[in-house]
């Protein structure tokens, strides 16, 4: 047997879904959340021409994959560790606490694992001096509760041998030497199913008391119920009632009243239990794979709460994952896939759905390059809402609000928070569609009724025009300027002095500079500026229009222009070469009588 060289994991990827592995296409009214949590490649440079052997399990945030003879660990979708066995797995369960994960191997060794230390603490032949299968040892391992602090393990193997260990607990595996003779003790039943389904068995549940097995042959159901400490056939199917096809799986629901069989001909079809009586075939669909998730009550006989996630494909390279709601039947959910998709193996009652999805080679399709371990979460409408908004499809977000009568006004907000950050002069990426943006700008800051929200967005951004960002200052202004004074508050106020000081910086730019010289980074920049550093660089640069316009119209809100050091500093910056009647005007009109009016004593 060939060892796997599926052994390179990548995982805790962060950013969006869309961003790592690209958009993907989903239908249906329900709301469904999906996660790639984690990859696993090759670390060789050979070609994974063939898809690996796969079996998954998870229970509650615990979630384990075994790919050959690799098994990872993940607990609420973080790696924990990897073990790996000289063997392929064939078999996962956890025990119902989670503290034991329980492993089969292709050669009939079962493994416990403890999850606390993922150490292997208990190793046992089950078909030790017995003829293996070439594909398979186990068919099915389950962990049954029995009492609060026990459970019964059941095993099918392909041999057709059942087995059934009763009363264990962790105490049980804990105990230390000759585990092997004791586990023997606790074998509450052994028999061998090909009695009863002739060319094999392939799946086992347990449905309320009952157990029922499935498979090939003349029977292909079987229900089994304890009679004085032994287990005893009480009901049988006749393989006539599926079309002589066998049974690939079946699987219970959470109340155990009723099952799902999927036959070898890929039909799925409803069972009551306790009857063994077919309720529906479900012959309009050819299904791959199948899931129970139900969230009824465990009392309730109803079908009604029960969803079946299952597998269909249409073309070779696509698989289709659709979640169905009963008793209609109806597809609330589809996910578009790649060409192979593993169901992990859960109980009905787990909330989250684990998958593993092959992807293969864009080049070779034939050739597998990687395994996608995904998690699919039922989301409610706010989360998924807010994610549209955090992908900027703002379009999708507005219908899906509109849907199911979210907060149209987050909507808005950002959308205009993305528009000018689009518009942003500090944009390391250019946009070509500024001009685009501009004209989507001004009905949506109508739009968006948080007056606060708006001016203090306004205030801290700048448009591609002159024209345009005047046009914005203005609107904010007259926004507050024009409401309802019984509606004002303290910091309306306060907003309207903010933007009234930055309406007049703007002017004294326009003064300054010219609205030919407008860009917005330098407005920006202009905007920000300490403008007593601001006249000295004008000095500097003999730009001497551009300080005594600065001076006239802000000497007033300068502080440090109280101070003869800072006065002194200012008339030193002029260049030597300057003439006295370039600063006539300004000496005489505007510096002096400051000087004498602020502080005569420096003359």
């Amino acid at each position: 047997m060939k060892m796997s060289c599926w052994d390179e994991l990548h995982s805790a990827f962060g950013a969006d879904e869309t961003i790592n592995f690209g958009p993907r296409y989903e239908t249906g009214t329900a709301l469904y959340q999906v996660n790639t949590f984690a990859t696993l490649s090759s670390s060789s440079n050979e070609d994974n021409e063939s898809y690996p052997n796969v079996v998954s399990e998870e229970l509650g945030d615990l979630f384990c994959v075994a790919v050959d003879n690799n098994l990872s660990l993940f607990v609420d979708c973080q790696f924990m560790m990897s073990l790996k066995f000289d063997f392929f797995v064939d078999a996962l369960r956890y025990c119902p606490d989670g503290s034991f994960l329980i492993v089969g191997d292709k050669k009939g060794i079962i493994y416990i694992v403890d999850t606390d230390t993922s150490e292997i603490i208990f190793t046992f032949n089950l078909l030790a001096g017995k003829k293996v299968s070439e594909e398979h040892a186990f068919r099915k391992i389950i962990v049954k509760e029995n009492t609060d602090s026990q459970w019964n393990l059941l095993i099918l193997l392909s041999t057709g041998e059942l087995l059934v260990f009763k009363d264990l607990n962790k105490d049980f595996f804990a105990s230390g030497e000759d585990l092997a003779s004791k586990l023997y003790k606790r074998l509450a039943f052994r028999s061998e199913t090909s009695k009863i389904h002739r060319n094999g068995a392939t799946d086992v549940i347990v449905a309320d008391k009952n157990i029922i097995t499935a498979g090939n042959g003349p029977a292909v159901l079987a229900r089994w119920i304890w009679t004085d400490g032994k287990l005893k056939i009480t009901d049988e199917v006749e393989n006539a009632q599926l079309n002589n096809v066998g049974i690939k799986s079946i699987q219970t629901t959470l109340n155990g009243k009723y099952f799902f069989v999927l036959d070898k001909n890929e039909t799925l079809s409803l069972w009551d239990a306790t009857s063994l009586i077919l309720l529906e075939i479900f012959s309009n669909l050819t299904v791959k794979g199948f899931n129970v998730l139900d969230t009824s009550a465990l009392s309730s006989s109803s079908l009604k709460n029960i969803r079946v996630v299952i597998l269909r494909k249409e073309k070779p390279s696509e698989t289709f994952l659709e979640v169905r709601q009963l008793p209609g039947f109806e597809c609330i959910y589809q996910l578009k896939l790649g060409a192979v998709v593993e169901l992990t193996q859960s109980n009905s009652t787990q909330e989250n759905l684990n998958i593993v999805e092959g992807c293969t080679d864009l080049i070779n399709p034939e050739s597998f390059e990687s395994l996608r371990f995904r998690l699919i979460t039922e989301s409610d409408a706010e989360t998924r809402f807010q994610t549209l908004l955090r992908k900027m499809r703002f379009e999708e977000a507005k219908n899906f609000a509109e849907q199911y009568g979210l907060d149209i006004q987050s909507l808005h907000k950002a959308h205009l928070k993305h528009i000018l950050d689009m518009l942003s002069p500090w944009r390391e990426d250019t946009v070509d569609n500024k001009e685009e943006l501009t004209n989507k700008l001004w009905p949506l800051l109508k739009l968006v009724k948080d007056d606060h929200f708006v001016v203090q967005l306004c205030l801290s951004t700048s448009l591609t025009t002159f024209s345009d960002t005047h046009k914005l200052l203005e609107y904010i202004k007259l926004r507050l300027t024009n409401k309802p004074a019984n509606e004002k508050t303290e910091l309306d106020n306060t907003l309207l002095n903010k933007v009234k000081q930055v309406l007049y910086r703007f002017y004294t730019f326009c003064f300054a500079l010219g609205r030919k010289y407008y860009k917005a980074e330098v407005w920006e920049d202009f905007k920000k500026a300490d403008l007593f550093h601001k006249i000295i660089n004008s000095f500097h640069s003999e730009l001497l229009h551009v300080a005594f316009t600065i001076w006239r119209r802000h000497h007033h809100e300068i502080a440090r222009l109280h101070s003869v050091d800072s006065l002194e500093l200012m008339l030193n910056s002029l260049p030597l070469h300057v003439s006295i009647t370039q600063l006539q005007a300004w000496l005489l009109e505007d510096f002096i009588p400051y000087v004498i009016r602020v502080i005569p004593r420096s003359l």
